[in-house]
């Protein structure tokens, strides 16, 4: 659903990854986490989470911790996202 997605963007500060990101890839590449087309995956530009994780982490932990003002955002400007 990401791929299509037009909040699916490249962002450049994202992407250059700090330490905890690179320690969470690094982790997801160990697991053997990938789905097809995830190189076209980057930032998604309502929740700003790196897509390359956040499609890998449990529907029931992002609900739990996701803010609210991040869920309204995203209800406005994708009502049929899959964190939704």
């Amino acid at each position: 659903m990401c791929l299509d997605c037009k909040f699916n963007v490249k962002n450049v500060m994202t992407e250059q990854l700090g330490s905890t990101m690179k320690r969470h890839l690094a982790a997801k590449k160990r697991m053997k986490l990938e789905v097809v087309g995830e190189g076209l995956l980057h930032t998604c530009k309502l929740c700003h989470c790196v897509l390359k994780i956040k499609i890998h982490v449990p529907y029931r932990h992002i609900r739990a911790f996701q803010r609210e003002s991040t869920r309204q955002e995203i209800i406005i400007g994708k009502p049929s996202c899959w964190q939704i």
